[in-house]
């Protein structure tokens, strides 16, 4: 396998549906990708500067996966993580980055805010028709920095209060 050398400074997620096709995401908007289990890479468009904190394939597809980051950057691939399509979850009101998402397919997905400065602290948003639309789903005091979402009704939620607590997270 070889190593992406350049984009970013730091790496900050991966994601892989099959050990073969494989997205990287990081600092500075940088998005590479790999349809040969890394042994060589290619730099995606992912429209941005901010840093991607995050990318998941949809359950079952090597091509569509989404990723998020630092100042509501919110994205979508169709082509495998050569170009991204912006998406918007949350009101611009809202100032917030988002840490981590569920993508249980190409039309339902799942993407947590978190704010440091604005009360409620933590939210959660789900689309069901791939990202056009976003509804909150709920909403915590607390900064969320992981979400997993195992179905549709049921996923489980990390949020900060000096240590890792735990909350389902009802996704009806």
């Amino acid at each position: 396998a070889s190593t992406v050398r350049s984009g970013a400074t730091s790496w900050f997620d991966v994601s892989t549906p099959d050990g073969v096709n494989v997205i990287v995401v990081g600092g500075s908007g940088a998005v590479f990708f790999s349809n040969s289990s890394g042994t060589s890479w290619f730099a995606g468009v992912s429209g941005t500067s901010n840093s991607i904190r995050c990318v998941r394939h949809a359950n079952g597809s090597t091509y569509f996966a989404m990723s998020a980051g630092d100042n509501g950057f919110l994205a979508k691939t169709e082509n495998g993580g050569l170009s991204w399509t912006s998406m918007t979850a949350f009101p611009t009101t809202y100032s917030a980055q988002f840490k981590t998402l569920s993508v249980l397919s190409v039309t339902e997905a799942y993407v947590a805010a978190q704010s440091g400065s604005i009360d409620p602290k933590g939210l959660i948003y789900r689309t069901l028709d791939g990202g056009s639309t976003w509804t909150l789903m709920g909403s915590v005091s607390n900064s969320l920095t992981s979400l997993a979402m195992y179905n549709s009704d049921f996923g489980v939620a990390g949020v900060v209060n000096g240590a890792v607590v735990y909350a389902l997270v009802a996704g009806k």
